[in-house]
């Protein structure tokens, strides 16, 4: 997106704070069990952690609009580069870090769990 292409993209998780069908190409996914070769992609390792399968067809179908039709190409290009830059910026400045902050303070207003966090790894 920084490049000024659009970008096919798993519409889940941390890219949709930044992308959507407005500067990008979101693709639908189907929440799936974690199952890998790698060890923390193992069942076990997961506990139960679930992993955004994209829907191939949705994909196959921008990557033909967007070869077929450069306008629509070019014009979701320049809103990639655009919504990038602003995301750069909110990101470059401060205001995630006093969210952070605010949400680590407000962890002492949270129920206690018995055998989760201790008080003393709080």
């Amino acid at each position: 997106m920084a490049f000024g292409k659009p970008v096919i993209a798993t519409a889940w998780s941390g890219n949709t704070s930044f992308m959507g069908h407005d500067c990008g190409c979101p693709v639908r996914y189907r929440m799936i069990p974690v199952n890998g070769a790698w060890e923390f992609f193992r069942p076990a390792f997961a506990g139960g952690a679930m992993w955004a399968d994209p829907v191939l067809d949705d994909a196959v179908q921008w990557m033909r609009r967007l070869h077929a039709d450069p306008i629509h190409r070019n014009t979701l290009g320049r809103a990639a580069l655009k919504a990038s830059e602003v995301y750069r910026a909110r990101a470059a400045g401060r205001e995630w870090i006093d969210r952070l902050e605010a949400a680590w303070e407000a962890r002492t207003f949270l129920p206690r769990a018995a055998g989760k966090l201790s008080s003393a790894g709080m």
